[in-house]
């Protein structure tokens, strides 16, 4: 289970460290910034058409 936990550890560290360079460069940030745009339309639109 230790093992387990020490990855999942890893796993978070290693992906925050990502974040942090993506969002260090300006290029990068916009098209973290676009995709995340896109992905919260699609749900909108999911939630909108299931509600119907």
């Amino acid at each position: 289970m230790e093992a387990i936990t020490n990855a999942a550890d890893t796993v978070v560290t290693f992906m925050g460290k990502v974040f942090e360079i993506m969002t260090g460069n300006g290029y990068t940030a916009t098209l973290l910034a676009v995709s995340l745009i896109a992905v919260g339309v699609s749900v909108f639109a999911m939630i909108r058409n299931a509600a119907r």
